[in-house]
């Protein structure tokens, strides 16, 4: 599995290909086996180390997968292995630049318009991930979205979408140096 992926590296840029690889990847890293989601997770994670203080090749990295993320909206088999592959690729530090907000924003837009009305715990458990580590960006607006969106969550009807939405928000808090976006005038103010 690692090998085909790696071979795939010199495509990545390819106006011809490069859509229909990502979209390979992401429904792979999103699921299927351990070792398909291993191999072509480093393949994504060794694309972007390469991009190291880059952030418009990692913009457009990241419009490739709002094109995914738009062309396949409300199609789950793609849709729910991309937030998982967004949560990922957030978690990791290859993509902390404030400067990749705008992208985030229309992400964070996509997100709740696939989960509108959704009913498939998955995709909603999903989504919390996206949601959660949009916290770590210091982008005011970017914050207040996904916390309102988390709060949704909070409220949700299924009992597990409820639990996870709480420990994965209350995680994200911890981890927060500071809670100014979230709670203007920071902690001592609210």
């Amino acid at each position: 599995g690692e090998f085909v992926f790696d071979q795939m590296l010199p495509f990545f840029d390819s106006e011809t290909y490069s859509l229909a690889i990502f979209k390979g990847l992401v429904t792979s890293s999103g699921g299927l086996t351990e070792s398909t989601l291993k191999a072509s997770s480093k393949t994504l994670f060794k694309y972007l180390s390469d991009m190291k203080g880059k952030v418009d090749q990692k913009s457009r990295f990241l419009n490739k997968l709002i094109t995914i993320y738009e062309q396949s909206l409300k199609d789950e088999r793609v849709t729910i292995p991309l937030m998982k592959t967004i949560e990922m690729l957030l978690e990791s530090d290859y993509l902390s630049e404030n400067e990749l907000c705008p992208d985030l924003k229309k992400i964070h837009a996509l997100t709740v318009s696939e989960c509108n009305k959704s009913k498939n715990i998955v995709k909603l458990m999903g989504s919390v991930g996206v949601f959660t580590n949009m916290l770590q960006f210091k982008d005011e607006e970017l914050c207040v979205k996904a916390v309102r969106s988390l709060l949704f969550l909070l409220y949700h009807t299924f009992p597990k979408v409820r639990d996870t939405t709480a420990q994965k928000l209350y995680t994200s808090l911890l981890s927060m140096e500071e809670y100014e976006l979230i709670v203007p005038g920071g902690e001592d103010a609210y």
